[in-house]
């Protein structure tokens, strides 16, 4: 059963910048909307056409509390204020997951701040707009057809697909996922194993210093950065077949390295079994196993 829920509004088209004494020109025109929820639900999906979200967890507080600003830049008051009040926000649930999919006017795009007390499973889709979620749990999925896309802090796996933005992931416990066909794809901290690709940009990565994870990395156009720490083992291919390949050893750790007239580099690490691929098309790889911190320092 979907339950509706009732929101408190404020209905006021505010336009934005200053007139230039053109009336043909444009201008930017905001409607506010705060939306509480009365309950709290355990999961978050989310549909539109031309959305840009933040999503935050903040276990401080009690209560899901949503900020939508509609927003159409226009030549005319009265239409920009027509589009602006004919577009909403309605939030439902269904089995404790908040869905939101907001009804928009023709040109009109909504910037939504999210703010829950936890959430364990997070899904968004958005043909236009970037996308920021910050301290979730369990799995979030993320589908950006025109915008950046930033996960920090997950508790849990990630998995973002991304036609045309860069793709940034700090501090992941689990498997990442990225995929993006124009942008960069940047990595940090991670502990699980990566699978990244990327049809059109960079990808730069690095491995938290106690964690021996898979690598699957490939970039078409780009080149690939990847830095591990001194307890990651395996077998470890790295390979640009239109540039070249590079190993920076700090820990002197590998156990055996194959140099291949291609330019390509076989590597094995300790006695680990996991494989990993660096791959670039048309790029570098630099491959780096960093001393890190000591083995008892809280950040390592």
């Amino acid at each position: 059963m979907r339950i509706a829920i009732l929101m408190c509004a404020m209905m006021l088209a505010i336009p934005c910048g200053c007139d230039q004494g053109d009336w043909n020109a444009k201008q930017h025109y905001v409607r506010s909307q705060t939306i509480p929820v009365p309950i709290s639900p355990s999961a978050l999906t989310l549909r539109s056409t031309n959305a840009s979200v933040q999503l935050r967890v903040d276990r401080s507080i009690a209560m899901t509390t949503i900020v939508a600003e509609f927003e159409i830049d226009s030549t005319s008051v009265a239409d920009a204020n027509d589009r602006l009040r004919a577009s909403s926000l309605v939030p439902e649930t269904e089995s404790n997951r908040l869905l939101l999919v907001p009804d928009l006017r023709e040109d009109v795009s909504v910037h939504l701040v999210i703010t829950m007390p936890d959430v364990e499973g997070v899904s968004i889709e958005t043909d236009n707009g970037s996308v920021s979620v910050i301290g979730a749990s369990g799995e979030t999925y993320v589908k950006a057809g025109n915008g950046d896309v930033d996960v920090h802090d997950q508790a849990g796996t990630v998995t973002v697909q991304a036609a045309n933005g860069s793709i940034s992931v700090t501090n992941p416990t689990d498997v990442l996922e990225l995929h993006t066909e124009n942008g960069s794809i940047s990595i940090t901290n991670a502990m699980s194993d990566i699978r990244a690709r990327s049809a059109n940009g960079s990808i730069d990565l690095d491995v938290q210093a106690d964690r021996t994870p898979s690598l699957q990395v490939f970039a078409s156009n780009g080149s690939i950065t990847a830095v591990v720490g001194p307890v990651f083992t395996g077998e470890v291919d790295l390979v640009a077949d239109n540039g070249s390949t590079e190993l920076i050893d700090v820990a002197g750790k590998v156990t055996a390295e194959v140099l291949r007239e291609d330019g390509s580099r076989h590597l094995v690490i300790g006695g680990g079994v996991n494989k990993s691929t660096l791959r670039s098309n048309n790029g570098t790889v630099l491959f780096t196993i960093d001393s890190g911190p000591p083995l008892d320092d809280p950040a390592g």
